[in-house]
């Protein structure tokens, strides 16, 4: 997925969605990461998880 924005101020945002399941199993989360288009020495890294699907 991809996220873009014009503008954002100085602080913390959250985005969210929903997804749904389909398989179970324990399934490892890529880290997220988010830079300024035109200057990549601003950017952020969150830390790599799993997560665990049930029935």
């Amino acid at each position: 997925m991809q996220w873009f924005a014009d503008r954002l101020r100085q602080g913390r945002y959250v985005l969210t969605y929903q997804a749904r399941a389909t398989t179970d199993g324990t399934f490892l989360v890529l880290p997220a990461q988010a830079e300024a288009m035109y200057e990549p020495e601003i950017n952020g890294r969150s830390a790599m998880t799993t997560f665990t699907v049930t029935p």
